[in-house]
């Protein structure tokens, strides 16, 4: 079998898809875990009776309180 070489134009394409798709990994990953984050302090707070407010800049998380009133 021969292996076929590629050409510059192609080589630059397929580094940009790879970058592309390990980029959006990354990007939806840390988008979830974010969630995550949130919902399981949320669902602790209201666990113990509370009501959470959650203030979040981004992906991260600025400001949670436990209100217990």
């Amino acid at each position: 079998m021969k292996i076929k070489k590629l050409a510059p134009m192609q080589r630059v394409a397929i580094i940009i898809s790879t970058l592309m798709v390990v980029g959006g990994f990354l990007i939806i990953s840390q988008i979830y875990f974010s969630y995550s984050e949130a919902r399981e302090m949320s669902n602790s707070c209201y666990d113990k009776g509370g009501f959470p407010t959650i203030e979040k800049s981004g992906l991260n998380i600025d400001y949670f309180n436990c209100d217990m009133n």
